[in-house]
C-alpha cells in the first residue's frame, strides 16, 4: 500500500510536462544545477523553477544542498539527482527481492553458481564501463591505471549513471 502511495505521488509530480523535462535535464546533466540555470534553460521565472525543483525534491527524485559561493551573502542552493532508486511499475513488482532470490539461489549451487555470478558481474561491469567511456569520449589507451580505477569508482559510486547507461 505504501509503495502504491509513493508511486501515485511520483506520477503526480511527473505529470507536469515542464517538471518532467526538468527532471530529465537534471538526470542527464549529472552535476549540480541552480534555480537560475533551470529558469534560463526552460524560459520560466526562477520562482516557478524553484517550485518545480521543490516538488521533485519532495518525492526524493532530486536532492539539494546549500553551498557558499565565496561571493558573500546567502549560500546558493544546488540541486542534483537523488541516489534513491525510483521504481514505477504497474502493478508493483519487487525486482530487488527477485534479484536477492536469484543471487541466493546461485550461491546455493556452490562453486558453479559463484562462478556464474562472477561471469555475469564481469560482463555487465565491462558493459557499463564501455558505455561510460563512450559517453564521455574517453581514450582509455592514454589513461594510467589510477585513472582507470577512478572511472570504475565513479561508475560504482554513481550507480544511477551506470543504471541509465544500461537502459
Amino acid at each position: 500500500m505504501e509503495q502504491e502511495q509513493n508511486t501515485l505521488k511520483i506520477t503526480s509530480v511527473l505529470s507536469d510536462p515542464t517538471r518532467f523535462s526538468i527532471y530529465q535535464y537534471v538526470s542527464k546533466k549529472r552535476e549540480n544545477v541552480t534555480v537560475q540555470e533551470i529558469a534560463d534553460q526552460f524560459s520560466i521565472h526562477p520562482n516557478v523553477a524553484r517550485l518545480h525543483l521543490t516538488k521533485l525534491e519532495d518525492v526524493k527524485m532530486i536532492i539539494s544542498e546549500t553551498q557558499k559561493t565565496g561571493k558573500g551573502g546567502r549560500p546558493s542552493r544546488f540541486y542534483k539527482l537523488s541516489n534513491e532508486v525510483i521504481q514505477l511499475q504497474f502493478p508493483f513488482r519487487d525486482y530487488q527481492r527477485l534479484s536477492k532470490m536469484a543471487i541466493e539461489s546461485l550461491v546455493e549451487l556452490g562453486d558453479v553458481g559463484i562462478e556464474a555470478l562472477h561471469k555475469v558481474g564481469y560482463k555487465y561491469g565491462r558493459e557499463s564501463a564501455e558505455l561510460y567511456v563512450q559517453q564521455f569520449h574517453i581514450d582509455i589507451t592514454t589513461l594510467s591505471m589510477e585513472d582507470k580505477v577512478k572511472i570504475i569508482e565513479e561508475i560504482a559510486i554513481n550507480k544511477d549513471s551506470a543504471l541509465k547507461l544500461n537502459m
